[in-house]
């Protein structure tokens, strides 16, 4: 079968001997993981307007023509059948072409005429880029506002010159229809066109008739649509539009009648900058239930390769986005990152934005988040709690900041390592970075080190994080933490409760990078510490991705650089502990008695550290430094 490309998308079958073992697994896994739109097996061509000798036969093909383009015909919808058989776009080197037939555009017009018989919810799509939807926008504003009498239109897109150019798009469908199929235009001034015809009635007084309809195009200002009645309101470039939420919060009661919604919204676009413009697409999709909006996810395969019948060539498609992005591997984060979001291959990739350099492989760290989506791994979510005989245990809480992936083991005594990101100062203020702490697991034979634990919260009261710290590290069978000695609070807070001895040394491969003592508790953050936690996620991610079932991490790994990435901090922390340990075979619970004595530190006169051995009992005040705060965590 013939490919079909676009004049921007060439998409380039990858020969057989060219093929690589491990990309074509990753083809294969989403070519079985992407939804398969409808087959169609008809050969559409374009109608050609026949020459007409007879009036009547002229007029009675004209009507059947405008209901086939209104009610739809031979597998199409209405739309469809006006965007294929009379649509024109302009071409950029000059001129126009016809669209030709694609059934993923088909399956975008059925769900639009699917939303208007609704007259309940309404439409978000994420889609890729550049797929031709604000000419498809501008014909689904035609085809309402000229085969839907009395209906008002209003469209913006993400500022005004990109509205001017849209209103443009759409004048420009207009003025390439068929003379039959334009509804009258009566007035037209600025970004407004009303479609009806004056005439007089039998007193002589002016009337209109035709399909009183309207339609205005306007930038994206939060009360653009204020005080109007709206039977539909597209947001072209709903992605890049920075005040969306302002918007929606204006126009919904415009698509209002009393109690009930019977305008349709339409919201479309790619995600842009997840931290700002692509924000607000980002929260109405997650939540487009509430919002009452269906959600349509427009891939990055659909539409650039397909057969004959209009059918997407998915799987050539797929190969070809797979090996483009092996290809750019070497490029920066944020180049490889717009070329993900340019061909997603499902809505998180669509979502995935990379404004800095990044820490790891990219193409690895998306096919894990990919994964993560599609299997949804068991993830126990609550705190940890202390029992009245002062053993630790996890209680679930729906939401709750403590994830656990991975139980431990209770026979292995030092089988955990943790790295936590520390703070300072209470009460803290809206937006400020967390704190996190992360447990992984030593490895053991052929089992791989992997995240148990992660734990991110920032409560007003530093010492709540640090008593669910704690608990957390005895939990895992009294885990060693490395943390950044240049916080002071977290070395206070353990050792007042006698858990000071948890506070792992600073690693000896840091101590010899690094002029500074040795036996020191954690590790100074500065520039050599912080590239060797880099280089170790990127050992990571290179060997072990698929182990890390943390959406928030892989998400904070693609964002380095340009927001607080906490979890990635704690995370470093963790493998730094991880590769001085490496090696070392965790022992047995039968080795020693716990129930006993643990370990603390202390400092000698001449400056030294010694081990001490400590009753467990001194160690009991855990969570009762200020019983009133602990109470009021541990029981909420």
């Amino acid at each position: 079968m013939a490919v079909k490309r676009d004049d921007e998308d060439k998409v380039i079958v990858i020969p057989l001997e060219d093929r690589d073992p491990e990309l074509e697994k990753r083809v294969r896994y989403w070519v079985d993981h992407t939804p398969d739109l409808p087959v169609n097996k008809i050969r559409h061509k374009r109608v050609k307007i026949p020459k007409f000798s007879d009036a009547w036969l002229k007029e009675r093909w004209e009507v059947e023509e405008i209901k086939r383009c209104k009610y739809g015909h031979n597998g199409m919808s209405g739309k469809m059948y006006m965007w294929f058989n009379y649509g024109y776009i302009k071409n950029l080197t000059g001129g126009k072409i016809e669209p030709e037939f694609r059934v993923a555009d088909d399956s975008w017009f059925t769900s639009l005429t699917e939303a208007e018989a609704s007259q309940e919810w309404g439409l978000i799509c994420v889609k890729r880029r550049r797929a031709g939807f604000s000419w498809k926008a501008a014909l689904d504003a035609l085809h309402s506002a000229m085969l839907h009498p009395h209906s008002s239109i209003g469209m913006n897109s993400k500022s005004e010159r990109d509205s001017i150019h849209l209103f443009r798009k759409v004048m420009f469908l207009y003025d390439n229809l068929p003379d039959f199929l334009k509804a009258a235009i009566g007035s037209k001034s600025g970004m407004k066109v009303e479609f009806f015809v004056t005439d007089t009635d039998e007193n002589g007084n002016k009337k209109r008739s035709g399909t009183e309809s309207e339609m205005i195009v306007v930038p994206p200002t939060d009360s653009a649509y204020e005080g109007m009645m709206l039977s539909k309101w597209i947001a072209d470039e709903a992605g890049k539009t920075v005040n969306l939420p302002q918007i929606w919060s204006y126009t919904e009661d415009c698509l209002m009648q009393e109690m009930r919604r019977v305008g349709v919204p339409v919201l479309f676009g790619t995600s842009g900058d997840i931290g700002k413009d692509g924000a607000g697409l980002l929260e109405m999709w997650e939540n487009s239930e509430i919002y009452k909006l269906k959600k349509v996810f427009f891939g990055g395969w659909m539409g650039i390769a397909v057969d004959e019948f209009g059918n997407d060539r998915k799987e050539d498609a797929i190969r070809w986005i797979i090996y483009e992005r092996e290809r750019r591997k070497g490029l920066s984060a944020k180049s490889y990152n717009d070329f993900l979001q340019r061909y997603p291959l499902d809505d998180g990739e669509a979502f995935s934005q990379a404004g800095g350099e990044g820490l790891g492989d990219i193409g690895l760290i998306n096919d894990q988040m990919a994964r993560i989506r599609d299997e949804r791994p068991l993830v126990k979510k609550g705190i940890f709690r202390l029992s009245h005989d002062e053993k630790v245990y996890f209680e679930p809480v729906q939401d709750g900041p403590v994830h656990i992936y991975i139980e431990p083991d209770p026979s292995l005594r030092d089988g955990y390592l943790g790295g936590n990101d520390p703070a300072d100062h209470d009460d803290a203020l809206p937006g400020a970075s967390l704190l996190s702490t992360h447990i992984i697991s030593k490895p053991i034979g052929t089992q791989p080190p992997q995240i148990c634990m992660e734990y991110a919260e920032r409560p007003q009261k530093l010492n709540n994080y640090y008593n669910q710290m704690i608990l957390a590290l005895r939990y895992y069978n009294n885990a060693p933490v490395l943390i950044e000695r240049n916080r002071y609070r977290i070395v206070e807070y353990t050792e007042s409760v006698g858990y000071k001895h948890l506070l792992a040394m600073t690693p000896q491969k840091i101590t010899k990078m690094v002029t500074g003592r040795a036996n020191s508790i954690g590790v100074h953050m500065n520039e050599i510490t912080k590239e060797y936690m880099e280089s170790l996620i990127d050992w990571y991610v290179d060997e072990y991705s698929e182990h890390i079932w943390s959406p928030t991490l892989l998400q904070q790994f693609i964002d380095y650089g340009t927001k607080n990435t906490d979890l990635v901090f704690s995370f470093g922390m963790a493998l730094m502990l991880l590769k001085e340990h490496m090696g070392r075979n965790p022992k047995k619970s039968s080795d020693i008695d716990r129930g006993k004595f643990s370990r603390t530190l202390r400092r000698n006169a001449d400056g030294s550290v010694s081990i001490v051995e400590k009753a467990i009992n001194q160690q009991r005040r855990i969570g009762f430094i200020n019983p009133s705060d602990f109470a009021a965590y541990t029981n909420r």
